[in-house]
Formats: C-alpha cells, sequence, structure tokens
C-alpha cells in the first residue's frame, strides 16, 4: 500500500509540474506590471480562490490553530483566522513576482524599517537575523538591504517549478547573496567574517542528523534547527530575531524582536535554541494567521508522548528521526 501511494504521488506531481511552471511564468509576466493595488485585489482573490478549494490545507491550518490557540477556539474564529492565513501567503507570493522590476524603489513604497530595528543592525554588524515564516519573510532580508545592510541568504531548492529560480532571482535583483542550501555552512561563515549580515529562517522541521533538536512549541515535541545558535558561536557574532507585520495599505512594517548578544562564556546551543523558539511562540501566539498555518509542523510523533493531544495529520516518527545512533555519534564526536 506505501509503494502503490508513492507511485500515486509521483504520478500526481509529474502531472501537476508543467501546469505549475506555466503558472510561474504567467505570473512572472503579469504581477510586475500590476500596481500596488492592483496586485493587493489580485492576492485577495486568489487566496479566496485557494481556500475554497484548499481542503486539506484549511483541515491543517484548522489543527494548528487549536494547537496554538486552545482547543476550545470557535470554528467562525477558526475561519476567519484561516482565510487570513491564506491571504497573507497569495500576497507574499505575488510581491516575490512584483519586486523583480525596479526592485529598490518598490522596496521602499511597500517596507519601513523601524528605527531601533535599523540601530540594532547598525550597532551589531555584522549578525544573523532570524525569523519564522510569519507576516512577508522574504521582505526583510530585502528592505535590510535596501537600507544599506549587506544580507546573505540561504535559498531551499522546489523542485521542478521553476518557483526556485524566479525567487533567487527577485532575492538577487536587489542585491542580496544567495547560497544553496546544501553546504551553506562555510558560506555563511565567510559572509560573516566580510561584514554580510545572514538572513535565516528556523520554524520548519529539521532532522536529527542534520543538526535538530527536539522542543516543546506550543506544549507539542517539534524538532528544530541548532544551526542559527551553532553559527553564532562559531563566528561569535549576535542573533536578532526579526519581524514583518503587512498593513492594510500593502506596505509591510519591519521590526527587531530580541536580541541575543554574543557571549563568549555561553556555550549552550540548545538553550539558546530553546529561548530562540519561546520568542517565536509569543509573536505567533498573538498573530497566528501571519504564520504559516497550512504546514504541518507537528507532524512526527516521538516516543512517549500522547497522541490524541497532536494534530490528525502527525505519524509515529522512524527512530532516526527522534535520536542519533551510536556509530553516527561516535563519528561526529
Amino acid at each position: 500500500m506505501p509503494k502503490k501511494k508513492s507511485r500515486i504521488k509521483t504520478f500526481y506531481r509529474t502531472l501537476r509540474a508543467p501546469i505549475e511552471r506555466l503558472g510561474v511564468r504567467l505570473a512572472a509576466l503579469v504581477v510586475p506590471r500590476l500596481s500596488l493595488a492592483g496586485l493587493l485585489r489580485l492576492s485577495k482573490l486568489l487566496a479566496d480562490i485557494g481556500f475554497f478549494f484548499d481542503r486539506k490545507g484549511r483541515r491543517v491550518a484548522a489543527a494548528n490553530l487549536r494547537v496554538i490557540c486552545g482547543r476550545d477556539l470557535p470554528a467562525r474564529r477558526v475561519r476567519i483566522l484561516t482565510r487570513g492565513c491564506y491571504r497573507n501567503m497569495m500576497r507574499i507570493l505575488l510581491n516575490i513576482f512584483w519586486m523583480t522590476r525596479d526592485p529598490h524603489e518598490r522596496n521602499r513604497r511597500i517596507a519601513f524599517l523601524e528605527n531601533r530595528a535599523a540601530e540594532l543592525l547598525s550597532e551589531n554588524r555584522p549578525a544573523i537575523t532570524l525569523s519564522a515564516h510569519f507576516g512577508n519573510w522574504e521582505v526583510l532580508s530585502q528592505t535590510c538591504e535596501t537600507h544599506g545592510y549587506h544580507m546573505t541568504s540561504v535559498a531551499k531548492n522546489v523542485k521542478g517549478t521553476g518557483f526556485t529560480e524566479q525567487l533567487t532571482q527577485a532575492r538577487a535583483a536587489i542585491g542580496q547573496d544567495i547560497l544553496p542550501q546544501e553546504g551553506a555552512l562555510r558560506g555563511l561563515l565567510h559572509a560573516l567574517k566580510h561584514g554580510s549580515c545572514v538572513g535565516l529562517l528556523v520554524d520548519q522541521h529539521t532532522e536529527i542528523r542534520d543538526g535538530g533538536i527536539w522542543l516543546d512549541f506550543f506544549g507539542l515535541k517539534a524538532c528544530f534547527s541548532q544551526g542559527p545558535a551553532m553559527l553564532a558561536r562559531m563566528a561569535k557574532v549576535p542573533l536578532i530575531i526579526g519581524w514583518s507585520f503587512p498593513l492594510k495599505d500593502g506596505r509591510y512594517r519591519v521590526a527587531a524582536g530580541r536580541v541575543f548578544p554574543f557571549d563568549a562564556g555561553a556555550r549552550d546551543v540548545a538553550k539558546r535554541t530553546e529561548e530562540i523558539i519561546r520568542e517565536f511562540e509569543r509573536v505567533i501566539r498573538r498573530h497566528p494567521h501571519l504564520w504559516s498555518l497550512n504546514y504541518m509542523r507537528w507532524r512526527y510523533l516521538i516516543p512517549g508522548e500522547d497522541p490524541s493531544r497532536y494534530p490528525f495529520y502527525a505519524k509515529p516518527a522512524r527512530p532516526a528521526q527522534y535520536c542519533l545512533r551510536t556509530d553516527t555519534r561516535k563519528e561526529r564526536e
């Protein structure tokens, strides 16, 4: 049965890929020509269409909301927040294409950097800036770059759609250095050494073998990357959490959250990672619709956890996903 499901998924992806590539090309042609008001109207329309048809995505978002806000969250409130999430995500997607034309000018039009954020970047250069998939995370590094704080980011490859190329083009057009995810550590260390700030997103699942650690996230276990805390220790630089908040007129307010100065005596990477996640919890709880709610964040159950507390999509983790093998641990030591 699992092999049959895998074949069906592969067939579906193969069938879908040409349509997605066509959609990316069409968006790259049409979206940059829109006014900001037109962009907002189109993003709202497409988001509402996606919300109507994406039944599975709505279920995932509703399950995640009840983890974040409690199981007694009214159905009407769940629907409002989920629709808001779809509208925010579509606005981000179209903004990526819209920013390929006159990127510096358009960034100045749609985003402003709060004074505190500018002061922190000036005082702590270079630094590692962190965020979650929240608000418009793409505009964070773009705004820093526009204001003279050179940024280096990491791009994850989205296979088969051509979207990775479009995203990399949009990021590079404004002046950022873009590194592939595979083997990015050396490039990030080099960037920090030469004065560039680094922008990272660290709220998605990271395997144990890739430096992940299991932590409580809204009361349930989830695996997070320790990479930013480790990188900050290696490069001896501070960590700054950043947020972008969408405004009704199409602009974004770019703000700084908690700052973690470099401390030569602090060597507990796991503890620093947990402090970062606590800050993520605080902001996401206040604005859950601005987070990527349709991402299956709690998809793995580790031994000892109560399945009834987890979303419907959670499944038991394999041993390699919740502990390192002895021989692997010895190799790393």
